[in-house]
């Protein structure tokens, strides 16, 4: 009897196991499914949420940086992972200083866009055009 209830136990641990597995591969699928998309797809955070963000872009700003205040308002999922798509379009250097409004309803693509060609342009205190 000894023998069948400790020949039960340890079949409850392999089971478990397997499954504490099973589930830590399901989440790391469904992670790397989310992330690829955000890379690859045309992601957007919210479809019907129509409200605008401000972003300031400031010059010097890196791809990096500017991940990092869209992720704060709430416009991208990732930062890594906007920051991975402006290194595959090759556009990091193209992000121009100023002002953008931006909403969770654009997709990563249409915020850089937005964000390489749409920058501000204002007066300096010399009365110069600055970008």
């Amino acid at each position: 009897m000894k023998k069948v209830v400790l020949g039960f136990f340890e079949l409850c641990i392999h089971v478990l196991v397997y499954a504490f597995v099973i589930f830590l591969v399901y989440q790391a699928a469904m992670f790397a499914y989310d992330y690829s998309y955000e890379v690859f797809g045309d992601p957007v955070m919210s479809k019907y949420n129509t409200e605008t963000t401000t972003i300031v872009v400031s010059e010097g700003t890196t791809a990096s940086d500017v991940a990092k205040q869209l992720k704060k308002a709430g416009l991208i999922k990732y930062e890594t992972a906007f920051t991975l798509r402006v290194r595959l379009e090759k556009v990091g250097d193209k992000i121009m200083p100023g002002t953008f409004e931006l909403s969770p309803n654009m997709t990563a693509d249409e915020m850089i866009t937005k964000l390489t060609t749409e920058g501000d342009i204002k007066q300096d205190d010399s009365g110069g055009i600055k970008r």
